[in-house]
């Protein structure tokens, strides 16, 4: 169950629906209605990083570490290229986001990477906290 935040439609011009919606989990609408509700605002999960947004590969390379926030935290570099995150494949930056935004600030998720150096390797990460526009 979850709330619609998107509806598909054909982009010609023509009004209506195909058919296609997209939603949000009503769980991750859940909390952010209360924290509403508690604090008047919204925040979301962050990790602390830039995505290369010219990389084709599969996953998500990372092009910059923001210092002090989670990612830097956990001791992630730039340059590695994110392939899982809490064993789920990561294919794309997208997903990255889309994954990541899955979850609370202050969750703890394991992100596994291919360093830049080389092989893989598995950080714990707890996501910080920044504020919904």
């Amino acid at each position: 169950m979850g709330i619609n935040s998107a509806i598909a439609t054909l982009g010609n011009g023509s009004a209506g629906s195909i058919g296609l919606g997209f939603s949000i989990p009503i769980n991750q609408a859940k909390r952010v209605v209360d924290e509403i509700i508690a604090t008047g605002k919204s925040s979301r999960p962050f990790l602390g990083i830039n995505f290369d947004t010219s990389f084709t590969g599969t996953g998500a390379r990372i092009l910059r570490v923001v210092d002090g926030e989670a990612a830097a935290k956990a001791g992630i570099p730039a340059g590695a290229v994110i392939k899982e995150i809490d064993g789920r494949k990561i294919n794309d930056l997208i997903s990255a986001i889309v994954r990541i935004r899955s979850y609370a600030p202050g969750d703890s998720v394991k992100i596994t990477v291919d360093m830049p150096s080389g092989g893989s390797r598995t950080f714990t990460v707890v996501l910080g906290k920044a504020d919904s526009l």
